[in-house]
């Protein structure tokens, strides 16, 4: 009887063991993250642009990667990175050689199961308050200093379009306005511009917008765009060509906001972005001055891709050499 009792017991504790969660190892990661340093990209000496400094980025935390946006912390010091899974990460000013960071994923919101609450695809940041744009909700979030949601709106100008086109670049401008930009063309041309919007104050306090038309895009989607030191607007464009594996094309163009007044503007290229900068799918943008030049940094989204990687890039602009 012993026997019987102590095979019953066996057995149900195998039940048990079956039955219980086992949780993925990566849920109980540390908040680490590996700045991995590479050689900077060169470019052409006779180009406006030069390398300073490349990491890939890596983490052994649930949810890493995917990083589709950036913008400054409120004291200026950190750049916060945004996934299309739905997290931020703060990171330090560029580490200087191989580091490891203590650096959490933070969950923004609490609608992060489904698509439309988490693909967070554009930022912009001002005095310690940060506008993020999610694309399939084409809708925007204005996040306190602790990034916690504290207003949503989904403007009218935005709800026809597409989930996997919508709003892809969100930029707040010095005299407080902001551009929001999608990211496909109007049509299936080349030539075809691309639409924004240009909201005369804050989106999320109902602000009103204007439609904008930007043309120069030659084929590109604009991915993310930031507010340079002269006022103007640096847009981050890419092309996807379908190949095995994908491959992407991505180039800097400049925006002047003074067109947005008759509801046109045009790109204005600056340099293509590649090798010996890796070839990747680069979608996050900030820029900050630095006595003469401009410091830029660019961030990808590897697309939890085994062929694509979590890079991180400081690049230096010369503005005295781009087109006025």
């Amino acid at each position: 009887m012993i026997r019987v009792f102590a095979a019953m017991a066996l057995a149900a504790l195998c039940i048990i063991s079956t039955c219980t969660h086992h949780p993925d190892p990566r849920e109980r990661a540390r908040p680490i993250v590996t700045a991995q340093a590479y050689p900077p990209p060169r470019f052409a000496p006779d180009s406006a642009v030069d390398g300073l400094e490349l990491y890939r980025l890596t983490s052994a935390q649930r949810g890493f990667g995917g990083f589709s946006a950036m913008a400054w912390s409120g004291d200026g010091e950190r750049l916060v990175v945004f996934s299309d899974y739905g997290f931020a990460l703060e990171l330090p000013l560029t580490p200087h050689g191989d580091t490891v960071l203590k650096a959490p994923l933070q969950r923004i919101g609490t609608n992060t199961m489904r698509k439309e609450g988490r693909d967070i695809e554009a930022a912009t940041s001002f005095g310690g308050t940060i506008w993020i744009a999610l694309e399939h909700a084409n809708s925007i979030v204005r996040l306190n200093s602790d990034l916690e949601p504290d207003a949503t709106v989904s403007p009218p100008g935005m709800a026809d379009w597409p989930a996997n086109g919508g709003p892809e670049a969100l930029v707040r401008l010095s005299d407080g306005s902001f551009l929001v930009l999608r990211e496909g063309a109007l049509g299936s041309d080349e030539e075809d511009p691309i639409e924004g919007l240009v909201f005369c104050g804050d989106p999320a306090a109902g602000a009103s917008a204007a439609r904008v038309r930007v043309s120069g895009a030659d084929g590109y989607h604009p991915v993310d765009a930031t507010a340079t030191p002269d006022g103007r607007i640096l847009v981050l464009l890419r092309k996807v060509r379908l190949a095995l594996p994908i491959a992407f094309e991505t180039r800097l163009a400049l925006l002047d906001p003074a067109g947005f007044a008759d509801g046109t503007a045009r790109f204005e290229t600056i340099t293509q972005l590649a090798p010996p900068l890796p070839r990747d799918n680069y979608e996050g943008l900030a820029v900050r001055e630095d006595g003469a030049r401009w410091q830029v940094w660019l961030v990808s989204d590897d697309n939890n891709s085994h062929f694509q990687a979590n890079w991180l890039a400081r690049i230096a602009i010369d503005p005295e050499r781009l087109p006025k």
